[in-house]
This record gives structure tokens, C-alpha cells and sequence, in this order.
């Protein structure tokens, strides 16, 4: 049985930023597997996939510029 409310997208994003990173990864999929079977997308449609798909963690400390502080060769 299905269910249709009227839904606005802010509403959607909501509820799609309260499941986990898993499950918010497998709707990706799902809605990418959905969208090619249809037509191919489009390479705006293909770039906004991509930066959805990025994670927004903030970098707690500024990267050694030195190669030796990255790998333990010195």
C-alpha cells in the first residue's frame, strides 16, 4: 500500500539528512539505478550526483606540507 502526501523538497532533504550514511549511500544508488534505466543522464545532471555524493567533514588540522610527516620514509 502506498501512501502519497503532498511533500515539499526541503521536507524530503529533511528526512533523507536524518538517515545514516549507509542508508543515505544506498538511496543514491537506488536513485541512480532508477534514473539510467530511463535515459542517460545528462553531464549537468552527472555533476550535481557527484557533489551530492561528496562529504562535507571539516579538516581539524592543516596538512604537513612535508612528504616525510605523511609516510614514514624518510
Amino acid at each position: 500500500m502506498t501512501i502519497h502526501l503532498p511533500l515539499q523538497f526541503e521536507q524530503v532533504v529533511d528526512l533523507v539528512e536524518q538517515l545514516s550514511e549507509q542508508e543515505q549511500h544506498l538511496l543514491i544508488q537506488r536513485l541512480l539505478a532508477r534514473n539510467t534505466d530511463q535515459e542517460p543522464l545528462t553531464p549537468a545532471e552527472k555533476i550535481s550526483l557527484f557533489d551530492a555524493s561528496k562529504l562535507h567533514n571539516r579538516v581539524l588540522e592543516t596538512p604537513s606540507p612535508r612528504r616525510a610527516d605523511w609516510y614514514d620514509d624518510l
